[in-house]
């Protein structure tokens, strides 16, 4: 009896369990929902108070800001993975300021020698390589400054620039797609196509329609401010150009001044910009550039925490998440105040990315995969932090599957309908991201300011560029109140209030839209870990092969690195492959040589495996990475097996080049099969 009363009693609370176990929300629903507005808000208002000063690079405000992201993360229960696993990864940094008393500029013509203003007619660039530079050289004009062969496009074509100083239009072809225009737009692409083409010096100058969203007024300071790179091992500045002696930004009346004896008048070269015309001239002056640079080392971190992955199998490899702590510093004032707070860029994706960090680690089981938080520094000057982090990463850098970077935390101007994902249409993420802006309501929407270069502005660049999948999921335009232009809104944000110190906790902001923004980055990244590896040799999905895959098609590797193409297979890299910069010269290098190690004919009598593996071995012992980046996720990981996998990958490429598969050794789609053999891969 007591047993029966008993059972009758417990029935209706066992009911009443199951049905609040059946109504309770999934794990990662339960951790997306524990990220709080007032928390992102908090996170904020310290980050941006003027006690911080502005967070810039290297200072004590961004030292102060980065001892609080270590203290939240610590707080939060992840682990430090760091150098010497602390909490810290130290990046030394020389910054190059130019001393505009003791600097010049001068124009030399048939009539004699006008001395430029400085900050009036020019601003000079900061020289990182020496302290007193000086070049005198001939001016040519060339465009935009681009050699895009696969798209038909080169400014330099039939022009001789060698020992000349090149002047260009800021930005890149408009009839380019919005990431191939940013990336060509990039000052480094630049400057190198500058430097292959032999100039010594440049200049450059904006277009009417980009002098109308950035005041000359505005742009000074933020070249005073300086030039900043992370220094190699040897002490040299990182990606710098010494074949370049001079540097100057002109205003509109010193490109008066440039081009008053040309042929041609700026408002006919600003059309055939216009018009995406491929345009260069010879100028009739010479151009002397003295620059006197100030320059000064620092210390500044990346901060970076773990949430270690549940599965041993799989806990080794790493989605990375990034988020700028650095801003600007002291600026010139507004309204008396002269601290350039960076609310919005980035204290918000700082925030953002803490309590999508304590969200993961609040879940009950972790994600199968690791998950690395890497709050970086040096953005401001350049996405210094994450260049180091990508190219010296605190965990094997083929062991990074995808990165997710936010710069802006979406969602805190308005309610939103959409979103936009920067190098969505080049990235195997687009399945995770279209999937997780659906199940909270959101669409997805093209770059409606491919004009801004917004792709090449934030840290997703970085890893773009080492080959690792990346987006960043920005703001749409479609506001849920339709008396809000989205569009209208954002643009007026970038003229008015964007790296001044109106960037600040006055401004009207939405934290409860940014918290949900916010779960669109959280199950992206929680999705990513916890796909299923595929083995080698077996057929697995698109989506699973490409975890670890180069799938950015960066715009000078879309066609084939080495040569010319069909049109067909132009099509099939655009759709399928990517290159980074430095995997496509190493694909380069192995067909030169392949070639070199049989003879000039090849293919018809190159084959000498046993040679080439020889040869090779040492060259490609440093270049696993390399190899991570063609064959996907089915290589075994570890150095010393993708050393050999690269020689023997390269040796094999030698058979199948003789066989006629010239194919395979332009294709970074590689796949080995259960019996050792190498073979391209197939979409399925």
């Amino acid at each position: 009896m007591k047993l029966c009363l008993l059972k009758w009693l417990l029935i209706p609370w066992l009911c009443a369990s199951a049905l609040a176990q059946g109504l309770s929300p999934a794990p990662e629903q339960a951790a997306m929902n524990s990220i709080r507005p007032d928390a992102i808000r908090a996170h904020m208002r310290f980050l941006s108070d003027s006690l911080l000063q502005g967070r810039g690079t290297g200072t004590p405000g961004y030292q102060i800001a980065g001892r609080y992201v270590a203290t939240r993360l610590e707080a939060a229960g992840l682990h430090p993975a760091g150098v010497n696993r602390t909490w810290y990864q130290t990046v030394t940094l020389r910054k190059s300021v130019v001393d505009d008393a003791k600097s010049s500029v001068a124009l030399v013509t048939k009539s004699g020698e006008q001395t430029l203003l400085s900050l009036k007619d020019y601003v000079l660039y900061g020289d990182l390589n020496r302290a007193d530079s000086k070049v005198d050289a001939p001016l040519v004009f060339v465009g935009f400054g681009v050699t895009a062969k696969e798209r038909d496009y080169d400014d330099y074509a039939g022009t001789d620039v060698k020992g000349k100083i090149v002047v260009l239009l800021d930005g890149a072809p408009a009839k380019f797609p919005s990431t191939v225009r940013a990336y060509y737009s990039d000052i480094i692409v630049k400057a190198r196509n500058a430097v292959a083409h032999g100039a010594v010096g440049f200049m450059d100058l904006l277009t009417p329609e980009d002098r109308k969203r950035y005041a000359w007024e505005w742009l000074v300071p933020q070249i005073q401010m300086g030039f900043m790179q992370w220094l190699e091992k040897d002490g040299s500045p990182h990606n710098t150009f010494a074949e370049l002696r001079g540097g100057a930004f002109l205003s509109q009346s010193g490109a008066d001044k440039l081009f008053a004896g040309s042929t041609k008048t700026l408002d006919q070269i600003f059309e055939a910009a216009r018009a995406s015309q491929p345009q260069s001239l010879a100028l009739p002056v010479t151009a002397r550039i003295h620059s006197i640079s100030v320059h000064t080392s620092a210390d500044s971190p990346n901060i970076i925490g773990e949430v270690r992955g549940s599965d041993p199998a799989l806990r080794s490899q790493y989605v990375v998440y990034t988020a700028h702590v650095d801003h600007l510093g002291i600026c010139p004032p507004v309204n008396g105040d002269n601290v350039c707070h960076g609310a919005l860029d980035n204290a918000s994706g700082t925030a953002s990315l803490l309590e999508i960090a304590r969200a993961f680690a609040s879940l009950p089981k972790a994600p199968r995969r690791s998950i690395l938080f890497v709050f970086v520094t040096g953005e401001e000057m350049g996405l210094l932090g994450s260049d180091y982090f990508a190219n010296f990463p605190t965990v094997p850098r083929s062991a990074i599957v995808a990165n997710i970077n936010i710069d802006g935390a979406p969602g805190l101007f308005y309610p939103m309908k959409d979103l936009i994902v920067l190098g969505i249409e080049h990235s195997s993420l687009e399945q995770p991201v279209q999937s997780a802006a659906k199940q909270i309501g959101y669409s997805l929407s093209p770059d409606p300011m491919p004009e801004e270069n917004f792709f090449v502005r934030s840290d997703q660049y970085s890893f773009v560029q080492q080959g690792v999948p990346a987006v960043d999921i920005t703001d749409g335009v479609q506001s849920l109140d339709p008396k809000i232009d989205g569009f209208k809104l954002q643009k007026e944000w970038l003229v008015t209030k964007y790296h001044t110190p109106l960037d600040n906790m006055d401004q009207p902001l939405d934290y409860d839209s940014g918290a949900r923004a916010a779960g669109v980055n959280f199950l992206v990244g929680f999705e990513l870990p916890n796909r299923t590896k595929s083995r080698p040799g077996t057929k697995a999905t698109s989506s699973e092969r490409s975890l670890a895959r180069v799938t950015l098609v960066m715009a000078q590797q879309r066609s084939d690195p080495c040569g010319e193409q069909t049109s067909a297979q132009r099509v099939f890299w655009r759709k399928k492959n990517a290159v980074n910069e430095t995997s496509s010269k190493r694909i380069c290098e192995w067909n030169s040589d392949i070639q070199r190690a049989g003879s000039s004919s090849f293919p018809s009598s190159c084959c000498n495996p046993s040679l080439i593996q020889k040869s090779l071995s040492e060259r490609y012992r440093d270049d696993a990475h390399v190899l991570s980046s063609k064959v996907r996720d089915e290589v075994p990981r570890g150095p010393a097996k993708n050393s050999r996998m690269v020689v023997t990958l390269v040796s094999r490429m030698v058979s199948m080049l003789c066989d006629g598969h010239r194919k395979l050794a332009r294709e970074p789609g590689v796949v080995f099969d259960e019996g050792g053999g190498v073979r391209p891969e197939i979409e399925p």
